[in-house]
Order: structure tokens, then sequence, then C-alpha cells
């Protein structure tokens, strides 16, 4: 198998995250409750593919961003499903950061 390019292949996830999140600042797109709908269990599934094939590196770096990009995401919303994905990121995190066993992918996490 012919290993990723790891900032292809971080920007082909960064694309992925900002299709998924792109309308959770667009007020329009919220229910009476001021809750916004997105689904991102594909990309974690990705993410947690790359891990499973011993990308570590790459599948910390790419759960990063997703985190990082629905801390943004906060500013349009309270409590809400954001919160919960964004603590499913830090769970994830903990979980890819486990099955480093390279000093390389260690000292990047």
């Amino acid at each position: 198998m012919k290993k990723p390019v790891f900032e292809e292949e971080l920007n082909k996830i960064r694309y992925e995250i900002d299709k998924a999140l792109n309308h959770v600042s667009d007020y329009s797109m919220h229910d009476s409750w001021g809750h916004v709908d997105f689904y991102i269990g594909d990309i974690v599934e990705e993410i947690f593919q790359r891990a499973g094939q011993g990308h570590i590196r790459l599948a910390f770096a790419e759960i990063e961003l997703l985190y990082r990009r629905l801390l943004e995401c906060l500013e349009y919303q309270g409590e809400c499903e954001i919160t919960d994905e964004t603590d499913s990121c830090i769970r994830d995190m903990a979980k890819i950061a486990e099955l480093a066993v390279f000093p390389e992918d260690k000292e990047y996490i």
C-alpha cells in the first residue's frame, strides 16, 4: 500500500470538514431552538481508517483539525451537538495517541 502524502491528505480532509460544517454559522439553517444539523461520522470513520492503517501522525493531525474547526463553530452555538462532537474529538485524540508506537509519531502527538 502506498504511503499517503501528509499535506495532500490533510488538505483533502480539511475540504471534507469545511464542506460538512460550512453552514453552521448560517443562521437561516438553524431550527427554532438555534440548533444546526450536520454530519461528520464519515469523516471520523476515515480518520480512524487511517489510524488503523498505521498512519498515526496523519490520523492525529486530521482529528485535531476537526476539533479546531468544531471549536470555531462554537461561536455560533451554545450547548449543542457541536459541544458533543468536540468532546468526542478529545476522546478520539486519546484513542489515536494510544496507537502510536514510533518515536516520531509520539513526538508529533
